[in-house]
């Protein structure tokens, strides 16, 4: 889990406060499941090793890629690069938000949130963002 200073912690809504703690408990769980930043194209999940398939959104700090042999199933990269203790990672919002948006119907269902890792040492594969060269 990123580790946030207290105050940030104590700053956010009731909500966040709670779903973080839950959130800093899955991550020890799942640590055998954070991604590896020397591995450009596969990944241990949940659903066992995946190798990434067809790009489909290459953002600046974001990648999203199909899942080879895995229909219908995406993956989505996230960097946070910036405001560590000014905002959460997107990727928490992302997910704490967009599990109610699919019980109500109006979003995909989210199976998992890895734990945090470390940027890949290039931008490829898994980590193939727009941001520039210099801000990488």
């Amino acid at each position: 889990m990123e580790a946030y200073n207290a105050d940030f912690i104590i700053g956010l809504r009731k909500d966040a406060r709670q779903r973080y703690g839950e959130q800093v408990e899955e991550d020890r769980e799942n640590d055998e499941f954070t991604p590896n930043p020397n591995s450009t194209w596969t990944e241990n999940t949940p659903i066992g090793l995946i190798t990434l398939a067809s790009q489909i959104h290459s953002g600046y700090t974001s990648s999203v890629y199909e899942v080879a042999g895995h229909p219908g199933l995406l993956i989505k990269y996230q960097a946070h690069c910036v405001g560590m203790d000014k905002v959460l990672h997107p990727l928490l919002n992302d997910a704490w938000y967009g599990y109610e948006a699919h019980a109500l119907g109006i979003g995909p269902r989210i199976f998992f949130v890895s734990p945090p890792s470390l940027l890949c040492e290039d931008k490829k594969g898994k980590c193939q963002f727009e941001i520039s060269d210099e801000n990488f």
